[in-house]
């Protein structure tokens, strides 16, 4: 009987020690539960203040690079329109100077027919004189 009294005591204590040792867990399980739900509260507090603060946090990040941009854009199309510009009046200036050239030699030709002519005519009118 001593062996099944041992046995009932060791059960008894096995049991106390288990009661013992699940209630110890327990607590230590409630601790890094009640931890985890801080945390989330924790965290999504600095999530949401991230959030409120994230189109101001960003327009204050990226305003040099916008002004740095409007300013590239302005500088890069006025130098295209002026180019543009200045090609237009090159080419213009040069239709005109051929235009130009071209009334001149037409010019200079129909004078040189003329003093041709006219040289001609005076050599008729110096030879029926003689």
């Amino acid at each position: 009987m001593k062996m099944k009294n041992k046995l009932v005591v060791a059960g008894i204590v096995l049991s106390v020690g288990m009661f013992a040792f699940g209630t110890v867990l327990s607590a230590l399980v409630y601790h890094v539960t009640e931890r985890k739900e801080q945390i989330k509260v924790m965290y999504a507090e600095e999530i949401d203040s991230h959030f409120d603060n994230l189109q101001y946090r960003v327009k204050l990040a990226t305003d040099p690079y916008t002004q740095e941009s409007i300013e590239r854009l302005e500088a890069e199309t006025n130098n295209y329109l002026h180019q543009k510009l200045q090609d237009n009046f090159q080419s213009r200036e040069q239709e005109k100077l051929d235009e130009i050239t071209d009334a001149t030699d037409s010019a200079i030709e129909e004078v040189k027919e003329y003093i041709d002519q006219y040289i001609q005519d005076k050599n008729e009118e110096f030879e029926d004189i003689f």
